[in-house]
């Protein structure tokens, strides 16, 4: 509600450190498997928090938490949520082609596309540069041991667009 508000800070955390984050409330088992239940094949939860894979805890100026776990699940990402007023998780994947022409790449060239039919941004640049900057600031925390990176470049507002920059699957090719 109000849009976007920008993130505090992004930090990555392994081994014993991953539970501390599920007890201050980045994570929790019921959303972890609800998302590899959206992922393809089986998953054991034990390889995932052996303490060898990071997760990356984001800090939102509005309060919010959240956290991406690194998985070596191929060829998706899964997402879950807890929507409000619904005590029910829910997962959901994005699936990725291995190999050209790649086709999940479709709805961002889509979107680019309407960007220079329009002269309109499909999505406001803040979302991008939102991306960008958590993405380099999880590496930098990885690499400097779990250091929590502050983003002060990352207070910043926007309004999401109503666009749907992904309405349903793309062709599926062959090899999916």
């Amino acid at each position: 509600k109000g849009g976007e508000t920008g993130v505090r800070s992004v930090r990555s955390v392994r081994g014993q450190a991953i539970f501390e984050a599920e007890k201050n409330g980045y994570w929790n088992m019921e959303l972890l498997t609800a998302a590899l239940g959206r992922a393809p094949g089986e998953l054991d939860k034990k390889v995932l928090l052996d303490g060898n894979r990071p997760f990356f805890l984001i800090d939102y100026r509005d309060g919010f938490k959240a956290s991406v776990c690194m998985v070596p699940v191929k060829p998706a990402f899964s997402f879950a949520c807890k929507l409000k007023g619904d005590d029910r998780a829910r997962g959901s994947e994005f699936r990725l082609q291995i190999g050209a022409p790649y086709y999940h790449f479709a709805y961002l060239v889509k979107a680019i596309e309407h960007m220079v039919a329009t002269g309109v941004p499909a999505y406001p640049a803040e979302r991008t540069v939102l991306t960008s900057v958590v993405l380099n600031a999880a590496m930098r925390s990885l690499a400097q041991d779990g250091a929590s990176i502050a983003t002060p470049e990352l207070d910043l507002a926007y309004q999401p667009t109503d666009w749907a920059p992904a309405p349903g699957l793309p062709p599926r090719p062959r090899d999916w």
